[in-house]
């Protein structure tokens, strides 16, 4: 390990400097740079982040929908029914006995439904 007189270093900085102002200019642009530095690689690790986070975020809905509940008429069909229209799904306990369920196709929502 060497060690250094502080009036030696002090010597052979004003040999290449100048004078101790410009010594001092000197230092206060590098610490200005270095925290340039900081802030540029902080906002590109933030950047990186927010572009891992974002693709799984689920994107909530704005607008409230109607919910598109399937018919629920025809006791005579099996437990599920699907209509061509928009695929809607029919969920029955019994053809004809007991609540039945309905399933909305947009949100999965369900409901019971009392047959009369």
């Amino acid at each position: 390990m060497q060690l250094f007189l502080r009036g030696a270093v002090e010597e052979l900085a004003i040999r290449k400097w100048g004078s101790l102002e410009a010594i001092d200019d000197v230092i206060s642009n590098r610490l200005q740079i270095r925290n340039k530095q900081r802030e540029v690689q902080f906002a590109k690790k933030l950047k990186e982040l927010r572009r891992r986070v974002q693709p799984g975020r689920r994107k909530h809905q704005t607008v409230p929908h109607e919910h598109d509940f399937a018919d629920h008429e025809d006791d005579t069909e099996s437990s599920v029914s699907v209509s061509t229209r928009r695929q809607r799904q029919l969920i029955t306990t019994s053809p004809r006995e007991g609540p039945r369920q309905q399933r909305c196709c947009t949100c999965g929502i369900i409901r019971q439904v009392e047959a009369l």
